[in-house]
């Protein structure tokens, strides 16, 4: 497999548009589209980019030898969703919400966190095998 199938391997694998791909390495969709079909090379930087931005092997995307993406440590994988979740494209109202309420969640003390196990495990309990769905279940806490 050449470097331009594995590029398009990595964004399919990734869910990604080819201008979602584009501009998280900050290039146009054109760009990514002409090095996918092979109509253009990928620059070092590019490599790099893709590599840094979307932790994928660089030995596997130049050779093909290896694991696609790099092993995360459960603290990388942690770090990749509260970016991912601050990053996302909300309201202001609801962004801020959600630095609010992972910042009270990281000052809670150890007791609390039992509390918060428990009506997890409530919760996925509750909508697990149903048909209930947020509305729904606010919409019966609000009653």
């Amino acid at each position: 497999m050449k470097i331009n199938n594995r590029l398009k391997l990595i964004r399919v694998e990734l869910g990604l548009s080819q201008d979602k791909f584009a501009t998280s390495i900050n290039l146009a969709r054109n760009s990514v589209a002409l090095m996918e079909s092979g109509d253009r090379g990928m620059s070092e930087r590019t490599i790099s980019d893709i590599c840094r931005v979307h932790n994928v092997n660089s030995n596997w995307l130049l050779t093909g030898e290896g694991e696609m993406f790099n092993e995360l440590t459960a603290d990388d994988e942690l770090a990749i969703i509260l970016s991912s979740l601050l990053s996302q494209n909300d309201s202001p109202d609801r962004a801020e919400f959600k630095k609010r309420f992972i910042t009270k969640m990281l000052q809670m003390p150890d007791p609390v966190w039992d509390h918060v196990e428990n009506a997890v495990i409530e919760l996925t309990t509750m909508l697990r095998g149903t048909e209930n769905t947020i509305e729904s279940i606010k919409k019966e806490t609000s009653d």
